[in-house]
C-alpha cells in the first residue's frame, strides 16, 4: 500500500518539506509529464522525477520532460517499467539523458541483467571520459 495517492500533492508536499535533504520522487503522480511535473512545482511536490520513457510515448517527449525537470532543478531518475524485455536500450537511453540514477530491481533474469551489463559496456567504451558519479551523485549537478 502507498503512503500516498499518485494525485496527492499537498501530501508530497509536506514529505518533501520534511525530508529536503533527500530525493523525494513522483513517480506515478508525475507520470514523465511536463505538466504534471509544473503542478509539482507550483505546490512544492517533491525534487525528483522517475522517466519512463514508454509511458510518455516518444523519446522526444521524454527529452523534452527531462530537460524541463532539470531546468527546475528537479533530479532525474530513468526507470524501468514492469514487465521488461532483454532489451537493454533503457541503459543507454539514460546515459544519454546523463540521468543520474537508474530505478531497476535486483537481477532477477535476463531483462533486468541486461541493464547491468549494458552499463558496464558503456563504462568500457567510453574509457576515462566515463563520469558516473556515484557516491558524490548529492554533491555533482542534478540539473545536467
Amino acid at each position: 500500500r502507498r503512503p500516498l495517492h499518485e494525485n496527492d500533492l499537498n501530501g508530497m508536499q509536506i514529505l518533501t518539506d520534511a525530508f529536503s535533504k533527500h530525493l523525494i520522487i513522483g513517480d506515478d503522480m508525475f507520470a514523465t509529464n511536463i505538466r504534471r511535473i509544473q503542478k509539482g512545482l507550483e505546490q512544492g511536490a517533491a525534487n525528483a522525477t522517475l522517466c519512463k520513457v514508454n509511458q510518455i510515448g516518444t523519446l522526444t517527449e521524454a527529452s523534452e520532460t527531462v530537460d524541463f525537470a532539470r531546468q527546475n532543478n528537479f533530479a532525474v531518475v530513468m526507470s524501468e517499467r514492469s514487465g521488461e524485455t532483454e532489451d537493454s536500450i533503457l541503459s543507454d537511453i539514460s546515459v544519454a539523458f546523463n540521468a543520474g540514477l537508474f530505478k531497476t530491481g535486483g537481477i532477477r533474469g535476463s531483462d533486468r541483467g541486461t541493464n547491468y551489463n549494458r552499463f558496464i559496456e558503456i563504462e568500457r567504451e567510453l574509457g576515462s571520459s566515463a563520469d558516473y558519479a556515484g557516491t558524490r551523485y548529492g554533491e555533482v549537478s542534478i540539473s545536467g
